[in-house]
């Protein structure tokens, strides 16, 4: 009888009983990712018997994988995400991208969903068909990153004291910008607003100056880099990177100041006269010094 009862606990040792994906489903096997908020997303739901590494990935006609989730362990029971239609990063053959693409939709068409799950050995899967239909596929691609100058020097002393970081949108999408620096810590730079709305299509300027404008000590020298980062509504990613180069940096310590004669500085507001107009071909009037100023 023993005997039996360890045999018994061997084979289920060696052979678990049963599949590893008890079931798997999506809540719709259509979606029009379009971020109109109508069947914008599917929810894929399974249901593990034991712990697994779970991929979930998308097969098209022609054999192609497009990964959603890769190798991700899950303890046993029940497991719900939602689909957006978009994988892991791709591009097309022949088609040219200036970012790199971290995030993107899969293009229209019909796929074969997989949720794969691998606990002893050899995976175990459940499939099904989704389509995907009027998908915003365009990507939110950064056509223009410079940065000028690519080497600055935050003090204050009137030469490279910031750094212009130029930034150019093909589509609307929210619009990042920060420094990793060589000890891991991440800065955040600040847009600089000209009339273009953040996140809006066009060309974007960030401008940099360490800090030092605020009052605060700029980041320790070395080389940092610079990435931007796109994401449109449908949850495309786009990014860029380059290196800036932080020298010499520091607040200032003294300032050299002229000597207290009185208000150097006097603002107003008047009418406006044509004959106060300076052009290249005539000067116009001065205008008359307010009560209580001398030149």
């Amino acid at each position: 009888m023993t005997l039996a009862v360890v045999v018994v606990a061997g084979v289920v040792l060696l052979q678990p009983p049963g599949p590893v994906i008890a079931e798997a489903r999506t809540s719709s096997a259509r979606i029009t990712p379009n971020a109109d908020g109508v069947d914008d997303v599917t929810t894929i739901r399974y249901r593990l018997t034991r712990q697994a590494a779970v991929s979930i990935y998308f097969e098209d006609g022609d054999g192609n994988r497009y990964y959603f989730r890769r190798e991700r362990m899950r303890t046993r029971g029940e497991y719900a995400v939602q689909f957006s239609g978009v994988v892991e990063g791709y591009t097309l053959p022949g088609e040219t991208v200036a970012g790199t693409v971290e995030a993107r939709l899969l293009p229209n068409g019909a796929y074969t969903w997989v949720v794969e799950a691998t606990a002893d050995g050899a995976p175990q899967r459940a499939t099904g068909t989704l389509t995907i239909a009027d998908a915003d596929a365009t990507l939110p691609d950064l056509t223009e990153f410079t940065i000028s100058p690519q080497a600055f020097t935050p003090n204050q002393d009137g030469i490279a004291d910031r750094t212009a970081i130029n930034v150019y949108l093909v589509k609307d999408a929210t619009l990042t910008v920060y420094l990793d620096g060589p000890s891991g810590e991440r800065l955040y730079v600040a847009e600089r607003l000209e009339g273009r709305e953040p996140g809006e299509m066009g060309r974007h300027l960030f401008d940099y100056e360490g800090g030092v404008d605020l009052g605060a000590d700029p980041p320790p020298d070395g080389v940092y880099t610079v990435t931007a980062v796109a994401e449109d509504a449908e949850g495309q990613r786009v990014t860029r990177t380059a290196t800036l180069t932080i020298a010499q940096g520091g607040a200032p310590r003294a300032e050299i100041v002229p000597q207290t004669v009185g208000v150097s500085v006097f603002f107003d507001t008047m009418p406006y006269d044509a004959r106060y107009l300076t052009t290249a071909e005539a000067p116009g009037d001065l205008i008359a010094l307010p009560e209580g100023c001398r030149r």
